[in-house]
């Protein structure tokens, strides 16, 4: 069977938000997909355990059409409770669908609580 590629984007602290994540997608061989005219995006973000609901709502846009790079750019509540989380994003014209590789974090409860 095969699995997707998984990266571990670290540990971060419960409401940290990070800078934006850039996202590539590959066909079955590797190579990067043109997303000219690929206007359907979306960004999938689950707790592992809870399947904390609500999550993944920052902005998502192409970035690089020809090289098939998005940019996820992340909000609070993607990491506003502590967990283990795997994210992976879409993309479509319509025709085609793709999913990204996986990406996994964890959100850590700090000591105190984060600025508001």
């Amino acid at each position: 069977m095969a699995t997707p590629t998984t990266t571990e984007l670290g540990a971060f602290a419960e409401g940290e938000v990070p800078p934006a994540l850039e996202i590539t997608f590959t066909d079955f061989e590797g190579a990067a997909v043109n997303l000219t005219g690929f206007s359907n995006l979306q960004c999938n973000i689950q707790e592992e355990l809870a399947g904390t609901a609500g999550l993944g709502t920052g902005s998502i846009v192409v970035s690089d059409a020809p090289n098939g790079k998005v940019t996820y750019t992340w909000v609070r509540a993607d990491m506003i409770t502590a967990g283990e989380y795997t994210l992976q994003a879409w993309v479509d014209n319509g025709i085609n669908y793709y999913a990204s590789d996986l990406y996994t974090y964890s959100v850590y409860d700090g000591p105190g609580d984060a600025p508001t």
